[in-house]
């Protein structure tokens, strides 16, 4: 109940300077978690840091990863 909807995260995202280019999305556990996945671009490395820091922050996270791919 308490993870932010898509509207959410687009806005958490684009307050570090992180922009989503592809979403999707499961219930798991019956509906206890919900999972997001997706790929996301920066314009600064420190961007990934900075979100980093403010998903570990966020009581309503279980868990996050975020892997650098680079092109």
């Amino acid at each position: 109940a308490e993870a932010p909807d898509r509207a959410g995260l687009v806005s958490l995202l684009a307050a570090h300077g992180v922009s989503l280019r592809e979403l999707s999305y499961a219930r798991l556990h019956d509906g206890a978690l919900f999972e997001f996945s997706g790929n996301v671009v920066a314009k600064r490395n420190q961007a990934f840091d900075d979100l980093a820091a403010s998903l570990h922050s966020l009581e309503s996270v279980a868990e996050f990863e975020i892997s650098r791919i680079s092109k």
